[in-house]
Protein backbone atom coordinates (compact mmCIF):
# COMPACT_ATOMS: atom_id res chain seq x y z
CA UNK A 1 0.00 0.00 0.00
CA UNK A 2 2.76 2.63 0.84
CA UNK A 3 4.15 1.70 -2.29
CA UNK A 4 1.41 2.26 -4.32
CA UNK A 5 0.99 5.59 -2.21
CA UNK A 6 4.74 6.86 -3.42
CA UNK A 7 3.85 5.46 -7.13
CA UNK A 8 0.75 7.58 -6.74
CA UNK A 9 2.66 10.61 -5.79
CA UNK A 10 5.55 10.27 -7.73
CA UNK A 11 3.26 10.14 -11.10
CA UNK A 12 0.75 12.39 -9.83
CA UNK A 13 3.90 15.33 -9.24
CA UNK A 14 4.74 14.05 -12.78
CA UNK A 15 2.01 15.35 -14.38
CA UNK A 16 2.02 18.27 -12.26
CA UNK A 17 5.37 19.21 -13.81
CA UNK A 18 4.08 18.40 -17.54
CA UNK A 19 1.56 20.84 -17.37
CA UNK A 20 3.27 23.33 -16.00
CA UNK A 21 5.62 23.01 -18.59
CA UNK A 22 3.32 22.92 -21.07
CA UNK A 23 1.59 26.04 -20.29
CA UNK A 24 4.85 27.67 -19.93
CA UNK A 25 5.58 26.32 -23.62
CA UNK A 26 2.45 28.05 -24.48
CA UNK A 27 2.83 31.32 -22.94
CA UNK A 28 6.62 31.49 -24.35
CA UNK A 29 4.67 30.97 -28.01
CA UNK A 30 2.32 33.91 -27.07
CA UNK A 31 4.14 36.15 -25.75
CA UNK A 32 7.41 36.07 -26.76
CA UNK A 33 7.36 34.21 -30.35
CA UNK A 34 8.79 31.03 -29.32
CA UNK A 35 9.09 29.55 -33.22
CA UNK A 36 7.44 26.30 -33.89
CA UNK A 37 10.68 23.99 -34.51
CA UNK A 38 11.95 24.93 -31.17
CA UNK A 39 8.92 23.84 -28.99
CA UNK A 40 9.22 20.26 -30.72
CA UNK A 41 12.87 20.37 -30.09
CA UNK A 42 11.96 20.87 -26.53
CA UNK A 43 8.67 18.72 -26.02
CA UNK A 44 11.07 15.85 -27.91
CA UNK A 45 14.17 16.86 -25.40
CA UNK A 46 12.52 16.47 -22.45
CA UNK A 47 10.81 13.25 -23.62
CA UNK A 48 14.23 11.19 -24.14
CA UNK A 49 15.27 12.73 -20.72
CA UNK A 50 12.75 11.24 -19.04
CA UNK A 51 12.96 7.78 -20.48
CA UNK A 52 16.81 8.07 -20.23
CA UNK A 53 16.27 8.98 -16.58
CA UNK A 54 13.28 6.29 -15.87
CA UNK A 55 15.77 3.90 -17.51
CA UNK A 56 18.82 4.37 -15.57
CA UNK A 57 16.96 4.82 -12.12
CA UNK A 58 15.15 1.10 -12.91
CA UNK A 59 18.31 -0.58 -14.25
CA UNK A 60 18.49 -3.94 -13.09
CA UNK A 61 20.26 -7.90 -14.18
CA UNK A 62 17.98 -9.83 -11.69
CA UNK A 63 15.80 -12.13 -14.55
CA UNK A 64 12.99 -11.76 -12.84
CA UNK A 65 13.28 -7.47 -12.56
CA UNK A 66 13.75 -7.68 -16.36
CA UNK A 67 11.88 -10.41 -18.01
CA UNK A 68 8.36 -9.08 -15.72
CA UNK A 69 9.59 -6.42 -13.89
CA UNK A 70 9.58 -8.70 -10.78
CA UNK A 71 5.21 -9.44 -10.82
CA UNK A 72 4.79 -6.95 -8.58
CA UNK A 73 3.20 -4.07 -10.71
CA UNK A 74 0.19 -2.96 -9.56
CA UNK A 75 -3.19 -3.68 -11.46
CA UNK A 76 -4.02 -0.05 -12.78
CA UNK A 77 -0.69 1.15 -13.99
CA UNK A 78 -0.19 -2.42 -16.12
CA UNK A 79 -3.34 -1.14 -17.21
CA UNK A 80 -1.42 2.57 -18.26
CA UNK A 81 1.00 0.64 -19.58
CA UNK A 82 -0.42 -1.24 -21.66
CA UNK A 83 -2.45 1.95 -22.53
CA UNK A 84 0.42 3.24 -23.81
CA UNK A 85 1.53 0.53 -25.22
CA UNK A 86 -1.29 0.55 -28.11
CA UNK A 87 -1.63 4.09 -28.34
CA UNK A 88 1.19 3.76 -31.15
CA UNK A 89 1.49 4.94 -34.52
CA UNK A 90 -1.68 2.63 -36.00
CA UNK A 91 -4.25 4.33 -32.55
CA UNK A 92 -2.49 7.53 -32.14
CA UNK A 93 -1.57 9.12 -35.45
CA UNK A 94 -4.24 7.16 -37.67
CA UNK A 95 -7.45 5.88 -35.54
CA UNK A 96 -9.13 9.52 -36.61
CA UNK A 97 -7.47 10.13 -39.91
CA UNK A 98 -9.08 6.56 -40.36
CA UNK A 99 -12.49 7.57 -39.48
CA UNK A 100 -12.45 10.84 -40.72
CA UNK A 101 -11.59 9.58 -44.50
CA UNK A 102 -13.54 6.37 -44.21
CA UNK A 103 -16.50 6.86 -42.47
CA UNK A 104 -18.85 4.56 -40.83
CA UNK A 105 -16.38 2.08 -42.63
CA UNK A 106 -13.47 3.03 -40.23
CA UNK A 107 -15.38 1.98 -37.24
CA UNK A 108 -13.92 -1.65 -38.06
CA UNK A 109 -10.82 -0.43 -36.30
CA UNK A 110 -12.56 0.58 -33.41
CA UNK A 111 -14.55 -2.69 -32.93
CA UNK A 112 -11.46 -4.96 -33.94
CA UNK A 113 -9.14 -3.46 -31.93
CA UNK A 114 -11.37 -3.01 -28.95
CA UNK A 115 -12.38 -6.41 -29.55
CA UNK A 116 -8.86 -7.85 -29.36
CA UNK A 117 -8.90 -6.72 -25.88
CA UNK A 118 -12.00 -8.56 -24.88
CA UNK A 119 -10.48 -11.59 -26.19
CA UNK A 120 -7.38 -10.85 -24.56
CA UNK A 121 -9.21 -10.63 -21.11
CA UNK A 122 -11.08 -13.53 -21.25
CA UNK A 123 -9.56 -16.25 -23.05
CA UNK A 124 -5.89 -15.36 -22.55
CA UNK A 125 -4.31 -12.57 -19.82
CA UNK A 126 -5.55 -14.00 -16.98
CA UNK A 127 -4.57 -17.89 -17.74
CA UNK A 128 -1.00 -16.78 -19.38
CA UNK A 129 -0.59 -14.90 -15.86
CA UNK A 130 -1.67 -18.01 -13.98
CA UNK A 131 0.66 -20.37 -15.76
CA UNK A 132 3.75 -17.98 -14.51
CA UNK A 133 6.27 -18.14 -17.45
CA UNK A 134 8.25 -15.25 -18.75
CA UNK A 135 7.60 -15.83 -22.42
CA UNK A 136 4.66 -16.89 -24.58
CA UNK A 137 7.20 -19.34 -26.37
CA UNK A 138 8.02 -20.86 -22.70
CA UNK A 139 3.93 -21.40 -22.23
CA UNK A 140 3.42 -22.86 -25.68
CA UNK A 141 6.70 -25.59 -24.79
CA UNK A 142 5.08 -26.39 -21.49
CA UNK A 143 1.21 -26.91 -22.70
CA UNK A 144 2.22 -28.56 -25.73
CA UNK A 145 5.64 -30.71 -24.83
CA UNK A 146 8.29 -30.45 -27.09
CA UNK A 147 10.48 -27.85 -28.59
CA UNK A 148 8.35 -27.90 -31.73
CA UNK A 149 5.70 -25.44 -30.30
CA UNK A 150 8.23 -23.44 -28.60
CA UNK A 151 9.61 -23.07 -31.94
CA UNK A 152 6.89 -22.14 -33.59
CA UNK A 153 6.01 -19.59 -31.18
CA UNK A 154 9.42 -17.83 -31.57
CA UNK A 155 9.02 -17.71 -35.11
CA UNK A 156 5.28 -16.22 -34.45
CA UNK A 157 6.35 -13.86 -31.87
CA UNK A 158 9.63 -12.67 -34.26
CA UNK A 159 7.40 -12.29 -37.34
CA UNK A 160 4.81 -10.29 -35.57
CA UNK A 161 7.41 -8.21 -33.62
CA UNK A 162 9.16 -7.48 -36.95
CA UNK A 163 6.34 -6.53 -38.86
CA UNK A 164 4.81 -4.39 -35.61
CA UNK A 165 8.15 -2.65 -35.58
CA UNK A 166 8.53 -1.58 -39.12
CA UNK A 167 5.36 0.47 -38.40
CA UNK A 168 6.23 1.51 -35.09
CA UNK A 169 9.52 2.77 -36.00
CA UNK A 170 8.18 4.71 -39.85
CA UNK A 171 5.72 6.39 -37.79
CA UNK A 172 8.09 7.93 -35.24
CA UNK A 173 10.35 9.05 -37.96
CA UNK A 174 7.38 10.60 -39.75
CA UNK A 175 6.53 12.04 -36.24
CA UNK A 176 10.24 13.64 -35.80
CA UNK A 177 10.90 14.76 -39.40
CA UNK A 178 7.01 16.07 -38.87
CA UNK A 179 7.38 18.35 -36.37
CA UNK A 180 11.42 19.19 -35.72
CA UNK A 181 12.10 19.45 -39.49
CA UNK A 182 14.76 16.88 -39.60
CA UNK A 183 15.56 13.99 -41.89
CA UNK A 184 13.28 11.32 -41.59
CA UNK A 185 16.06 8.72 -41.05
CA UNK A 186 17.85 11.16 -38.34
CA UNK A 187 14.00 10.70 -36.22
CA UNK A 188 14.14 7.06 -36.51
CA UNK A 189 17.71 7.03 -34.82
CA UNK A 190 15.98 9.21 -32.38
CA UNK A 191 13.18 7.27 -31.30
CA UNK A 192 15.68 3.97 -31.37
CA UNK A 193 17.73 5.66 -29.11
CA UNK A 194 14.82 6.17 -26.77
CA UNK A 195 13.72 2.81 -26.99
CA UNK A 196 17.71 1.67 -25.83
CA UNK A 197 17.85 3.81 -22.71
CA UNK A 198 14.33 2.61 -22.12
CA UNK A 199 14.43 -1.11 -22.22
CA UNK A 200 17.91 -2.48 -22.18
CA UNK A 201 19.05 -0.99 -18.80
CA UNK A 202 16.08 -2.25 -17.12
CA UNK A 203 14.14 -4.43 -19.66
CA UNK A 204 10.09 -4.96 -18.76
CA UNK A 205 10.74 -2.96 -15.13
CA UNK A 206 12.19 -0.01 -16.93
CA UNK A 207 9.44 -0.34 -19.84
CA UNK A 208 6.85 -0.58 -17.37
CA UNK A 209 7.42 3.16 -15.95
CA UNK A 210 8.60 4.20 -19.29
CA UNK A 211 4.76 3.83 -20.66
CA UNK A 212 3.20 4.82 -17.73
CA UNK A 213 5.09 8.20 -18.07
CA UNK A 214 4.50 8.04 -21.82
CA UNK A 215 0.51 7.65 -21.12
CA UNK A 216 0.02 10.72 -19.02
CA UNK A 217 1.79 12.92 -21.86
CA UNK A 218 -0.08 10.78 -25.03
CA UNK A 219 -3.52 11.48 -23.47
CA UNK A 220 -3.50 14.35 -22.45
CA UNK A 221 -2.15 15.54 -25.75
CA UNK A 222 -4.83 13.14 -27.56
CA UNK A 223 -7.87 15.44 -25.62
CA UNK A 224 -6.97 18.68 -25.03
CA UNK A 225 -7.13 19.75 -28.76
CA UNK A 226 -10.52 18.10 -29.54
CA UNK A 227 -12.26 19.61 -25.68
CA UNK A 228 -11.10 23.09 -27.13
CA UNK A 229 -12.63 22.53 -30.03
CA UNK A 230 -16.13 21.33 -28.73
CA UNK A 231 -16.00 24.32 -26.45
CA UNK A 232 -15.34 26.47 -29.09
CA UNK A 233 -18.53 25.25 -31.10
CA UNK A 234 -20.66 24.00 -28.35
CA UNK A 235 -19.75 25.99 -25.44
CA UNK A 236 -19.33 22.27 -24.06
CA UNK A 237 -16.00 20.39 -23.10
CA UNK A 238 -17.24 17.21 -23.63
CA UNK A 239 -17.04 16.16 -27.79
CA UNK A 240 -17.99 12.84 -26.98
CA UNK A 241 -21.23 13.71 -26.50
CA UNK A 242 -21.49 16.64 -29.24
CA UNK A 243 -20.19 15.65 -32.27
CA UNK A 244 -23.61 13.77 -32.79
CA UNK A 245 -24.70 17.39 -33.41
CA UNK A 246 -22.12 17.67 -35.58
CA UNK A 247 -22.19 14.77 -37.77
CA UNK A 248 -26.10 15.28 -37.85
CA UNK A 249 -25.46 19.07 -39.46
CA UNK A 250 -22.46 17.82 -41.76
CA UNK A 251 -24.94 15.25 -43.17
CA UNK A 252 -27.52 17.11 -43.98
CA UNK A 253 -24.70 19.53 -45.89
CA UNK A 254 -24.16 16.51 -47.95
CA UNK A 255 -27.77 15.97 -48.75
CA UNK A 256 -27.79 19.59 -50.07
CA UNK A 257 -24.83 19.59 -52.38
CA UNK A 258 -26.00 16.19 -53.93
CA UNK A 259 -28.76 17.88 -54.87
CA UNK A 260 -27.89 21.15 -55.72
CA UNK A 261 -27.82 21.93 -59.67
CA UNK A 262 -24.40 23.85 -59.96
CA UNK A 263 -22.64 21.23 -57.86
CA UNK A 264 -24.24 18.97 -60.18
CA UNK A 265 -22.82 20.72 -63.43
CA UNK A 266 -19.36 20.86 -61.91
CA UNK A 267 -19.43 17.03 -60.60
CA UNK A 268 -19.85 16.66 -64.73
CA UNK A 269 -17.27 18.50 -65.99
CA UNK A 270 -14.72 16.48 -63.62
CA UNK A 271 -16.25 13.60 -64.78
CA UNK A 272 -15.53 14.92 -68.36
CA UNK A 273 -12.23 15.38 -66.94
CA UNK A 274 -12.04 11.81 -65.43
CA UNK A 275 -12.76 10.00 -69.18
CA UNK A 276 -10.51 12.36 -70.88
CA UNK A 277 -7.54 11.31 -68.96
CA UNK A 278 -8.82 7.62 -69.02
CA UNK A 279 -8.46 7.91 -72.49
CA UNK A 280 -4.94 9.62 -72.63
CA UNK A 281 -3.48 7.16 -70.34
CA UNK A 282 -4.44 4.21 -72.76
CA UNK A 283 -2.18 5.80 -75.39
CA UNK A 284 0.42 7.02 -73.16
CA UNK A 285 3.73 6.01 -74.90
CA UNK A 286 5.55 5.25 -71.50
CA UNK A 287 4.50 3.41 -68.10
CA UNK A 288 5.77 6.24 -65.88
CA UNK A 289 3.29 8.76 -68.20
CA UNK A 290 0.20 6.59 -67.70
CA UNK A 291 0.53 6.04 -64.13
CA UNK A 292 0.56 9.83 -63.82
CA UNK A 293 -2.60 10.56 -65.93
CA UNK A 294 -4.13 7.34 -63.95
CA UNK A 295 -3.46 9.53 -61.10
CA UNK A 296 -4.94 12.60 -62.00
CA UNK A 297 -7.88 10.62 -63.29
CA UNK A 298 -8.32 8.91 -59.75
CA UNK A 299 -8.39 12.80 -58.04
CA UNK A 300 -10.54 13.83 -60.95
CA UNK A 301 -13.33 10.97 -60.22
CA UNK A 302 -13.41 11.58 -56.73
CA UNK A 303 -13.79 15.11 -57.15
CA UNK A 304 -17.25 14.07 -59.69
CA UNK A 305 -18.39 11.73 -57.02
CA UNK A 306 -21.02 13.66 -54.79
CA UNK A 307 -21.48 13.28 -50.89
CA UNK A 308 -24.47 11.26 -51.01
CA UNK A 309 -25.60 8.04 -53.45
CA UNK A 310 -28.86 9.93 -54.71
CA UNK A 311 -30.52 12.95 -54.10
CA UNK A 312 -33.14 10.96 -52.46
CA UNK A 313 -30.73 9.46 -49.69
CA UNK A 314 -30.92 10.00 -45.85
CA UNK A 315 -27.78 9.85 -45.20
CA UNK A 316 -24.28 10.74 -47.16
CA UNK A 317 -21.55 8.37 -47.74
CA UNK A 318 -19.78 8.80 -44.73
CA UNK A 319 -22.62 7.51 -42.57
CA UNK A 320 -23.90 4.67 -45.00
CA UNK A 321 -23.31 1.10 -43.56
CA UNK A 322 -21.56 -0.94 -46.02
CA UNK A 323 -23.79 -3.29 -47.49
CA UNK A 324 -23.24 -6.83 -49.34
CA UNK A 325 -19.69 -7.51 -49.92
CA UNK A 326 -18.60 -4.08 -47.99
CA UNK A 327 -19.98 -5.75 -45.32
CA UNK A 328 -18.77 -8.62 -45.29
CA UNK A 329 -15.08 -7.00 -45.78
CA UNK A 330 -15.98 -4.70 -42.75
CA UNK A 331 -16.78 -7.78 -40.48
CA UNK A 332 -13.89 -10.01 -41.58
CA UNK A 333 -11.62 -7.13 -41.45
CA UNK A 334 -13.14 -6.46 -37.31
CA UNK A 335 -12.57 -10.14 -37.09
CA UNK A 336 -8.96 -9.94 -38.10
CA UNK A 337 -7.95 -7.41 -35.80
CA UNK A 338 -9.77 -8.80 -32.65
CA UNK A 339 -7.56 -12.27 -33.38
CA UNK A 340 -4.54 -9.95 -33.94
CA UNK A 341 -4.60 -7.85 -31.18
CA UNK A 342 -5.04 -10.36 -28.99
CA UNK A 343 -2.12 -12.54 -30.15
CA UNK A 344 0.28 -9.69 -30.13
CA UNK A 345 3.69 -10.48 -28.37
CA UNK A 346 4.19 -7.26 -26.20
CA UNK A 347 0.85 -6.86 -25.53
CA UNK A 348 0.62 -10.52 -23.86
CA UNK A 349 3.60 -10.15 -21.90
CA UNK A 350 2.20 -7.35 -20.30
CA UNK A 351 -0.09 -9.70 -18.01
CA UNK A 352 3.54 -11.57 -16.68
CA UNK A 353 3.73 -8.56 -14.84
CA UNK A 354 0.99 -8.22 -11.83
CA UNK A 355 1.60 -9.80 -8.67
CA UNK A 356 -1.55 -12.28 -9.15
CA UNK A 357 -4.05 -13.50 -11.72
CA UNK A 358 -6.91 -11.31 -10.04
CA UNK A 359 -4.53 -8.60 -10.61
CA UNK A 360 -4.33 -9.68 -14.27
CA UNK A 361 -7.72 -9.47 -14.82
CA UNK A 362 -8.13 -6.05 -13.21
CA UNK A 363 -5.35 -5.00 -15.21
CA UNK A 364 -6.99 -5.74 -18.37
CA UNK A 365 -9.89 -3.83 -17.20
CA UNK A 366 -7.93 -0.60 -16.60
CA UNK A 367 -6.88 -1.14 -19.80
CA UNK A 368 -9.46 -1.29 -21.88
CA UNK A 369 -10.72 1.98 -19.38
CA UNK A 370 -7.81 3.98 -20.25
CA UNK A 371 -7.80 2.49 -23.78
CA UNK A 372 -10.84 3.42 -24.24
CA UNK A 373 -10.72 7.45 -23.68
CA UNK A 374 -9.05 7.40 -26.58
CA UNK A 375 -11.01 5.24 -28.93
CA UNK A 376 -14.42 6.76 -27.93
CA UNK A 377 -12.66 10.24 -28.51
CA UNK A 378 -11.30 9.04 -31.87
CA UNK A 379 -14.38 9.44 -33.65
CA UNK A 380 -15.23 12.54 -32.38
CA UNK A 381 -12.12 14.17 -33.70
CA UNK A 382 -13.10 12.50 -37.04
CA UNK A 383 -16.04 14.84 -36.60
CA UNK A 384 -14.64 18.18 -35.90
CA UNK A 385 -11.60 17.59 -38.58
CA UNK A 386 -14.50 17.76 -41.47
CA UNK A 387 -16.17 20.72 -42.77
CA UNK A 388 -20.05 21.20 -43.07
CA UNK A 389 -20.14 19.76 -46.63
CA UNK A 390 -18.26 16.55 -46.13
CA UNK A 391 -14.42 17.68 -47.27
CA UNK A 392 -11.19 17.70 -45.60
CA UNK A 393 -8.44 19.70 -46.18
CA UNK A 394 -5.12 21.09 -44.86
CA UNK A 395 -3.17 24.17 -45.40
CA UNK A 396 0.18 23.96 -44.93
CA UNK A 397 3.27 26.05 -46.48
CA UNK A 398 5.97 24.67 -47.97
CA UNK A 399 9.31 26.58 -48.39
CA UNK A 400 11.73 23.86 -50.54
CA UNK A 401 14.61 26.62 -50.83
CA UNK A 402 16.60 29.42 -49.38
CA UNK A 403 14.42 32.17 -48.41
CA UNK A 404 14.10 35.15 -51.16
CA UNK A 405 11.35 38.00 -52.02
CA UNK A 406 12.36 40.79 -53.74
CA UNK A 407 9.32 42.92 -55.42
CA UNK A 408 10.61 46.60 -57.00
CA UNK A 409 8.16 48.83 -58.41
CA UNK A 410 9.20 51.82 -60.77
CA UNK A 411 6.95 54.94 -61.25
CA UNK A 412 7.18 58.59 -62.85
CA UNK A 413 7.96 59.95 -59.23
CA UNK A 414 10.66 57.43 -57.96
CA UNK A 415 10.46 53.36 -57.21
CA UNK A 416 10.56 51.28 -54.47
CA UNK A 417 12.30 48.40 -53.55
CA UNK A 418 11.22 45.61 -51.17
CA UNK A 419 13.42 43.03 -49.61
CA UNK A 420 12.44 40.13 -47.87
CA UNK A 421 9.38 41.49 -46.57
CA UNK A 422 10.97 44.03 -43.75
CA UNK A 423 13.38 46.12 -45.75
CA UNK A 424 11.96 48.84 -47.93
CA UNK A 425 13.84 51.46 -49.97
CA UNK A 426 12.19 54.63 -51.04
CA UNK A 427 14.19 56.91 -53.93
CA UNK A 428 12.36 60.17 -55.16
CA UNK A 429 12.54 61.74 -58.81
CA UNK A 430 16.22 63.26 -57.47
CA UNK A 431 17.80 60.09 -56.63
CA UNK A 432 17.52 60.77 -53.06
CA UNK A 433 17.47 56.99 -51.13
CA UNK A 434 15.48 56.28 -47.98
CA UNK A 435 16.19 52.48 -46.53
CA UNK A 436 12.96 51.52 -43.67
CA UNK A 437 13.31 48.11 -41.84
CA UNK A 438 10.86 46.48 -40.27
CA UNK A 439 10.91 43.91 -37.64
CA UNK A 440 11.30 40.01 -38.32
CA UNK A 441 8.67 38.11 -38.62
CA UNK A 442 6.99 34.64 -39.90
CA UNK A 443 5.24 36.03 -42.79
CA UNK A 444 3.80 32.77 -43.80
CA UNK A 445 3.31 32.06 -40.08
CA UNK A 446 0.99 35.41 -39.94
CA UNK A 447 -0.85 35.16 -43.03
CA UNK A 448 -2.54 31.43 -41.79
CA UNK A 449 -3.00 32.89 -38.36
CA UNK A 450 -5.11 35.75 -40.31
CA UNK A 451 -7.00 33.73 -41.96
CA UNK A 452 -7.94 31.22 -39.32
CA UNK A 453 -9.18 34.21 -37.13
CA UNK A 454 -11.04 35.43 -40.04
CA UNK A 455 -12.66 32.31 -41.14
CA UNK A 456 -13.47 31.69 -37.02
CA UNK A 457 -14.89 35.05 -36.96
CA UNK A 458 -12.48 36.50 -34.09
CA UNK A 459 -11.20 39.39 -36.35
CA UNK A 460 -11.09 40.55 -40.21
CA UNK A 461 -9.26 39.78 -42.27
CA UNK A 462 -6.48 42.55 -42.63
CA UNK A 463 -6.51 42.95 -45.98
CA UNK A 464 -9.94 44.04 -47.38
CA UNK A 465 -11.27 41.83 -50.49
CA UNK A 466 -10.97 45.18 -52.66
CA UNK A 467 -7.53 45.35 -51.86
CA UNK A 468 -7.04 41.80 -53.00
CA UNK A 469 -8.92 42.05 -56.00
CA UNK A 470 -7.20 45.03 -56.96
CA UNK A 471 -3.85 42.89 -56.25
CA UNK A 472 -4.69 39.96 -58.73
CA UNK A 473 -5.98 42.72 -61.31
CA UNK A 474 -2.49 44.48 -61.42
CA UNK A 475 -0.11 41.29 -61.46
CA UNK A 476 -2.53 40.75 -64.57
CA UNK A 477 -1.84 43.90 -65.95
CA UNK A 478 2.02 43.15 -66.06
CA UNK A 479 1.57 39.94 -67.65
CA UNK A 480 -0.74 41.87 -69.99
CA UNK A 481 1.97 44.50 -70.50
CA UNK A 482 4.93 42.17 -71.36
CA UNK A 483 2.93 39.88 -73.48
CA UNK A 484 2.15 43.13 -75.25
CA UNK A 485 5.89 44.21 -75.77
CA UNK A 486 6.14 46.58 -72.63
CA UNK A 487 2.29 48.66 -74.06
CA UNK A 488 0.42 50.77 -70.86
CA UNK A 489 -2.50 48.82 -69.10
CA UNK A 490 -4.84 50.10 -67.29
CA UNK A 491 -5.98 49.00 -64.12
CA UNK A 492 -8.58 50.45 -61.45
CA UNK A 493 -9.25 53.88 -61.77
CA UNK A 494 -10.88 53.92 -58.70
CA UNK A 495 -7.48 53.03 -56.95
CA UNK A 496 -4.34 55.21 -57.41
Amino acid sequence: MARGLSLDKIFGLYTIIFLGITILIGLAEAFLGLPNRWIGWIFMGLSLAIYIIIGILTRTSHPDQYYVAGRGVPAIYNGMATGSDWMSAASFISMAGALSAQGFAGLAYVMGWTGGYLLLAVFLGPYLRQFGAYTIPDFLGARYGGNAARIIGVIAAIACSFTYLIAQVTGVGLIVARFIQIDFNIGVFLGLLGVLFCSVLGGMKSVTWTQVAQYIILIISYLVPVVYLSWQIFAVPIPELMYGQLLQRNNAKAIEVTRDVKEKETRALWKKDADELAAKAKAAPTDDERDKLLAQQRQALAQARPPAPSDDAKFGYYLTVPTGTGMWNFLALTFCLMVGTAGLPHILTRYYTTPSVRQARTSVAWSLFFIFLLYFTAPAYAAFARFANGATACMSTLIATGRIFRLQVFGTRGWLHLLDHRILEICDIEGRVRRVEYPQVDVERAELEAFADAVAGVAPYPVPVEEAVHGVAVMEAAVRSARDRGERVAVDPRID
